[in-house]
């Protein structure tokens, strides 16, 4: 009797053990799905995030060069100077810059290129790896 009962226990220690890797591998396809969904939306954020910080960036400078621009409307140069001035946190090679008088307003245009952090990941399903952000300003000359 000792014999069948300690082939009872062996078979109720071998279904444990299926159940409970069956129960990990559960848990890793779960685990696997969660990162699936929390991974491109941790991405989605940081990118917002970036690119509103920029857009923000872009239209507080081109509001400082129009301001600027109300007090020496004529001399674009020196406005294109301020509103890089105050866009030094964005890569100054990609931004541009235009400035004009519209009778007695002066007008601002600011576009930046920004580039994506997931732009590897979109340019391989055939999107572009930048974003064009514009913004523009319009003051009265006082």
């Amino acid at each position: 009797m000792s014999g069948v009962v300690s082939g009872c226990g062996r078979m109720e220690t071998m279904s444990r053990v299926k159940f409970s890797s069956a129960h990990g591998s559960t848990l890793v396809e779960y685990a696997l799905l969660v990162l699936l969904v929390i991974i491109p939306l941790l991405f989605g954020i940081i990118e917002f995030s970036i690119l509103f910080s920029a857009q923000s960036t872009i239209a507080n400078a081109a509001r400082e060069g129009a301001r600027y621009g109300i007090t020496d409307p004529g001399n674009a140069p020196a406005i294109e100077a301020r509103v890089r001035e105050k866009a030094v946190s964005l890569d100054g090679a990609r931004l541009e810059v235009a400035s004009s008088l519209q009778g007695a307003f002066v007008r601002v245009d600011v576009a930046y290129n920004a580039h994506l952090v997931t732009g590897a990941i979109i340019e391989m399903f055939g999107g572009s790896s930048t974003i064009r952000l514009h913004s523009s300003s319009m003051m009265q000359i006082e």
